[in-house]
């Protein structure tokens, strides 16, 4: 049996899709579905040894640098 079932390549894939698709919950609002989006990103984020984010609110504050290089966490409204 393969240690992996996906290749890093499509990983990246996977998780530049769900980007997306959280992106696009986030922006219409539906907090729910992109809360099971971003634990898929997480879930590959981890994968790589690389920053999760805390929240969606820490998602959307992403400015398109690098998913290895996610900025700190600041909250809008002072909640955590």
């Amino acid at each position: 049996m393969a240690d992996n079932i996906f290749t890093d390549e499509q990983l990246y894939l996977i998780r530049d899709i769900f980007g997306d698709v959280c992106a696009n919950h986030v922006e219409r609002g539906d907090i729910d579905c992109a809360e099971e989006e971003l634990e898929i990103i997480n879930a590959i984020q981890r994968h790589f040894d690389d920053p999760e984010y805390v929240n969606t609110e820490h998602f959307v504050q992403e400015d398109g640098g690098s998913w290895s290089e996610i900025p700190d966490y600041k909250p809008i409204n002072n909640i955590d």
